[in-house]
């Protein structure tokens, strides 16, 4: 048989093998290891991005992360996800994330990335130089990943609605406690923090994100962005009660919905009868 026919052959064979499957990847810090969501520390299966997820919750719904989406999506396909969030990270780790995603070998069709607010919760000098900072990592981040697959779709996520959580639980004498003796966002969530210094950390919270959005229009083909996802108000029934601070399982489910496109990763509009929410 001739050798080039076999090449051939072997090539098509692994190009439909890999077709075949589809990986996505969860990047950032503790929300997406769905940190104190339902126990003490990560609850990996509770993330709202590559969340594997109970198959019922106490009200017998559904959970479904993106992961559990985009099986719903792309039936025939292999979906696997991987998770390299690190809790407590900031975006100076994105750099080392990425390098941990890409050493496993799989070719990464679809990423999320949320991160940020460890860094501003960390700031206490040269505000704007290191907000700048931030967005520069990122975008070598997102860089990375598209030199990795130029097909990639990355849904880039602002930084939550600090404010809406802060209006949720401020009269809950346990949160105040907790606030002012863990070490989670002191400078916005402290009680001695004047009005003042908190609308000061919310402007920098709005720079922030707006880097972000630079970064996401830089790369319109890959990255999904949607700047009023950063506020979105989380009530009290969306946050841990053991440390007043991350989104518990019920907050996860709601950074799922309200950061999914599915016409985003498909790259057109549904068709009739086409429903992967």
């Amino acid at each position: 048989m001739n050798l080039n026919y076999i090449l051939t052959a072997l090539l098509i064979f692994n190009a439909n093998l890999h077709a075949e499957e589809f990986n996505m990847a969860s990047i950032g810090d503790s929300v997406s290891k769905a940190y104190n969501a339902e126990s003490f520390f990560s609850n990996e299966s509770l993330n709202w991005s590559s969340g594997l997820g109970p198959k019922k919750n106490k009200n017998g719904e559904t959970f479904s992360s993106h992961y559990r989406k985009i099986q719903k999506m792309f039936p025939d396909k292999k979906v696997e996800a991987i998770n390299v969030a690190i809790p407590g990270s900031t975006t100076r780790s994105l750099k080392r994330q990425v390098k941990k995603l890409l050493k496993k070998g799989k070719r990464i069709d679809y990423a999320t990335i949320l991160t940020g607010a460890n860094n501003l919760c960390r700031i206490r000098k040269n505000h704007d130089e290191k907000i700048n900072k931030m967005q520069l990592e990122m975008k070598n981040a997102v860089q990375k990943l598209i030199d990795h697959n130029p097909k990639i779709k990355i849904v880039l996520v602002p930084i939550p609605n600090l404010e809406s959580l802060y209006d949720a639980m401020k009269e809950k004498r346990k949160c105040r406690r907790i606030w002012n003796f863990v070490p989670l966002c002191k400078q916005f969530l402290r009680k001695k923090i004047s009005q003042e210094k908190r609308d000061e950390f919310l402007n920098r919270v709005e720079k922030a994100n707006k880097g972000l959005e630079k970064v996401a229009n830089e790369y319109k083909d890959n990255v999904f962005f949607n700047i009023h996802l950063s506020f979105i108000e989380f009530g009290e029934e969306s946050i841990s009660n053991l440390d007043c601070f991350h989104p518990n399982k019920q907050g996860q489910s709601l950074i799922s919905e309200y950061t999914w496109n599915p016409e985003f990763i498909l790259g057109r509009e549904l068709g009739p009868g086409e429903d992967f929410y």
